[in-house]
Parts: C-alpha cells; structure tokens; sequence
C-alpha cells in the first residue's frame, strides 16, 4: 500500500489488490475515474441540501436584492416564460487576448479557492473595423437549476479580482 499526502489532499490510497483508487479533496472524492461531489465533506448534515436552499433556487426577487450588492455591469439572465433568472452573467473588455488570458487565469483561480466555478469565456471579435478581446463570466448552480447564494459570493470575489486586475493595468 501507498499513501501520499499533500497539503490540501487528505490521503491517496493505492491498493494493489482491488485496484481501488480513493482521493479526497475538499468536498470531492474519486473512486476509480468516477468523480462524484461528496456535498456532507465539510459540513455532515443528516438532510443533503449543499446550497442550505432546500433544493430550489434563488427566486426572483431575492435575485434582484442581491444583484444590487454588486457593480451594476452584472446582470441576471431569465429563460424565456420564467421568472426566476438562471444565470448571473458579467462582460469584461480586454486592451489584448494576453491581458485577456491573465484576467481568466485569476478568476479560475478565485473560483478553486471558493469551490464554485461559474463559465468563464475569452474571445476575439471583430467590432465596427477594429478587433475587440472580451472575456464573460457565467455564474450558474447546475444542481439548483439556477442560482445560489454562493454564485453572489462568487461574483463579488470575481469584482474585488477585477479592480485589482484593472489597477494593475492601468497603473
């Protein structure tokens, strides 16, 4: 048998005999290549509810309350016929794709950390003659089918990452 230990993996065990492999890493384990989310690692509960929402999403209106915590370029998508938005979307405009590509990087970052990873995309597009880089952020609860309170959370870490990306760039 072998185990290894790094700083934030708790144990890797190799058994040579099941061929069973079992990691666990914050809140996720691997068994074999199955990865399955492990929702009770850091809090037991007898009642899985991961979000504490009881398995709905946020509705709208609480939404809307907690949208206006943030900068005002975030924006709540809706699909068509639904009241509740399902997506907290954000755009940020990039002076190059390389300047573009750090930002992303430290939001990737921002969002291991937290444990909660929104959509994050860089593009290139032309606009009005002139080549214009953009990178967006989608926040999103899969499980929830919506949003969370932690794709707020996450998105006002995402805003602290940006102000100081930009006074990095413009300073």
């Amino acid at each position: 048998m072998t185990a290894i230990t790094f700083s934030r993996i708790s144990h890797i065990r190799l058994v040579p005999t099941s061929f069973r492999t079992l990691v666990r890493y914050g809140s996720f384990s691997v068994e074999s290549s199955r990865v399955s989310l492990d929702p009770t690692a850091k809090r037991p509960t007898k009642k899985c509810d991961p979000y504490d929402q009881g398995g709905k999403p946020l509705e709208g209106k609480e939404c809307d309350r907690l949208l206006s915590t943030l900068d005002p370029q975030w924006e709540l998508v809706c699909e068509e016929g639904s009241e509740n938005p399902k997506i907290l979307r954000r755009s940020f405009v990039h002076e190059n794709f390389m300047i573009g590509a750090t930002f992303i990087q430290k939001i990737a970052a921002v969002a291991f950390v937290n444990n909660h990873y929104p959509s994050l995309s860089l593009v290139r597009q032309l606009d009005h003659k002139s080549w214009k880089v953009m990178s967006s952020v989608d926040c999103r609860t899969e499980v929830l089918g919506g949003l969370s309170y932690n794709d707020f959370q996450i998105a006002m870490y995402i805003d602290l990452e940006a102000d100081r990306h930009k006074n990095l760039h413009d300073g």
